[in-house]
């Protein structure tokens, strides 16, 4: 009589299979865990990524660049690791909050800048193409567990070499999708917290028990993921929609909670950290002028609009404009329905008949979930970058279409590799090309310009290249257009007065300050500008209250402390002048402007000592 078949868990050792797809346990005599094949096959995917990402390598600084990474002092000392780990992802930037929260990239940020000693754009792009390269051999690791013990798998050496891997690897790693992520220097956040949520993914797979080695390094990679975007949230369902799937002798719904638990206990610490340090899970708010019902409803065709993304991704753009629906009954929400409901469709019946692309819907699908949001997310409701980890899923499913039973055909199966080389093609020029258009703010903001120009954010950077150079004129207009787009659109004030500045048109300056300061009382950044302002017509003490109100928003930046000092210097009050510059020095010891300011203060205060 044969024995009694034991019952496995969701983390113990895999059923045998009872189709090709699903994935029976490793034999206790396994391969070399690299051979001759494998090898060549990772060297093409690095290549192909290197060739069509390296003209990114002379990419500058674009975008939000400037201030998560080229004005960002929390990344050029680890004295700032506890402000990291204690304030929100764009603190620095403007000092109104946000709902990010995002550790582990300013960590990345500062590894950086001490392997390259300095901050550096080509370092910084350079990083980008390592992380890409690196979720695309992830890619073709997953997707080679997945058919390890495939049965069909060819004998034919070709067939071997162009396999599922490494087609789902050469797929994720050259679409032009991604382009918004590799050539952008702060696209790292995604790039980032997709290589550490697939290598968790792919070390769960491999998990036979509960807390064996590859278990805690997949919960490693987890807690590192989490910290680093908080899109990484979605693991946990991909996981649990794997071990259903993959695994389906599974025992008591205790013992699989029991599994799932120390992730979810990661979740709870996660949690318990961002509403501490955001006050709350997403505090700030987008899209007043929606309501409920409607950001309900706009979820169906944002997601539709991301599925025709990930099929056609043509016509890409730094910044889309967000045009809702108001209503079920319009054409767009019920052809995005339609669309969504396909997509349903599909994902029921692959769960059924491949699972592997069942896998790869489900990847898709959930990790989008979260930028369904549209209050979390305000003008960035719709964006390019959002789409690279569920890229892996669409990756998953193009490249299975070899192991379909009725592609074993040598013509049918060279016709699809053919056309899947094809759209290689495709994707390499079209990834190359659009690498170039970030190249710097000029060609991007210009390309976004023509694609968007009813977009308040692209207006406001467009008159920042403007004014960049030189055509002061034209900046005013585009920051014009941008307030008549957006009236509470406190950046473009901003921008406006400063170039009202620069003319010498004082009155206009302050105004436009005052109406950035209506809006956002909280920008450190528009407060100095009005100090600025201030003290250049000689109003010390209004500079002064301005000054201090900028470093009690953001006390990083040096050049404030030694305005405030200087200002402190004329108004005759030398001890808080010495204080300041100190401060300055404390924040950065090499800023020479504070370093002669002090010496020339103490010096002052002594002559007065001595009333010399």
């Amino acid at each position: 009589m044969a024995k009694k078949k034991k019952n496995t868990t969701c983390l113990t050792e895999l059923s045998e299979a009872a189709s090709h797809d699903i994935v029976p346990p490793e034999s206790s005599h396994t391969a070399p865990f690299l051979s001759n094949n494998t090898i060549l096959q990772l060297l093409l995917i690095v290549l192909c990524v290197f060739i069509v990402d390296s003209n990114t390598l002379s990419n500058g600084f674009v975008y939000d660049d400037n201030y998560q990474i080229l004005n960002n002092p929390w990344i050029t000392d680890i004295k700032y690791i506890t402000n990291i780990f204690s304030n929100d992802a764009v603190f620095m930037g403007n000092g109104q909050g946000s709902n990010y929260y995002r550790p582990v990239v300013r960590l990345i940020g500062m590894l950086n800048y001490y392997l390259f000693d300095g901050i550096h754009s080509w370092a910084f792009h350079l990083f980008n193409i390592i992380f890409h390269f690196c979720s695309a051999v992830m890619v073709f690791f997953i997707a080679s567990f997945l058919v390890r013990h495939d049965q069909t798998k060819p004998k034919n050496a070709a067939r071997q070499f162009l396999s599922f891997p490494l087609l789902s690897a050469l797929v994720f790693a050259l679409n032009p999708i991604h382009t918004s992520v590799v050539a952008w220097a702060s696209g790292i956040s995604e790039l980032s917290f997709t290589l550490f949520c697939l290598i968790s993914l792919y070390f769960y797979m491999k998990t036979h028990r509960a807390f064996d080695r590859q278990y805690i390094l997949s919960l490693a990679f987890f807690t590192v993921a989490i910290f680093n975007k908080e899109t990484a949230l979605t693991l946990l369902p991909i996981v649990v929609c794997y071990d259903f799937t993959f695994r389906p002798d599974r025992s008591g719904k205790l013992e699989m909670l029991k599994g799932y638990a120390p992730y979810g206990a990661v979740l709870a610490v996660y949690f318990i950290i961002r509403i501490k340090v955001l006050g709350g899970m997403a505090p700030i708010h987008r899209h007043p002028e929606l309501t409920a019902y409607e950001l309900v409803i706009n979820t169906v065709p944002l997601f539709s609009r991301y599925l025709g993304k990930l099929l056609m991704p043509i016509n890409l753009n730094a910044i889309y404009v967000l045009h809702p629906v108001h209503s079920v009954a319009e054409f767009d929400w019920l052809f995005a329905f339609v669309a969504v409901c396909a997509f349903g469709a599909a994902g029921y019946v692959l769960f059924r008949a491949n699972r592997i692309m069942f896998l790869g819907i489900v990847m898709i699908a959930v990790p989008l979930l979260p930028v369904l949001y549209i209050p979390g997310l305000g003008e960035d409701s719709f964006a390019d970058r959002y789409l690279y980890f569920p890229s892996a899923g669409f990756a998953l499913i193009a490249g299975s279409l070899v192991t379909i039973e009725r592609m074993n055909g040598d013509a049918l199966r060279k016709s699809l590799i053919s056309c899947l080389a094809a759209l290689l093609v495709v994707y390499s020029v079209g990834t190359v090309n659009r690498n170039r258009v970030w190249h710097d703010e000029q060609s991007l903001w210009t390309d976004s310009l023509q694609k968007s120009p009813d977009s308040a954010i692209v207006q406001d950077y467009m008159g920042t290249v403007l004014d960049s150079i030189g055509d002061q004129d034209g900046a005013i207009q585009a920051y014009m257009k941008a307030i008549a787009l957006n009236p509470k659109f406190a950046s473009a004030y901003n921008n406006l007065g400063t170039v009202y500045s620069r003319k010498g048109n004082t009155d206009n300056a302050v105004q436009a300050f005052s109406k950035a300061l209506a809006l956002e009382p909280k920008s450190a950044s528009v407060h100095f500008n009005l100090g600025l302002e201030y003290d250049k017509r000689g109003n010390l003490n209004a500079a002064i209250d301005e000054y201090k109100k900028t470093i009690a928003i953001n006390p990083y930046e040096d050049k404030v402390h030694n305005n405030l000092g200087y200002a402190f210097v004329r108004v005759g009050n030398l001890d808080a002048a010495i204080e300041e510059f100190q401060e300055a020095l404390t924040v950065n010891a090499s800023d020479s402007k504070a370093q002669g300011n002090l010496s020339r203060a103490i010096a002052l205060k002594e002559q007065r000592k001595t009333g010399r």
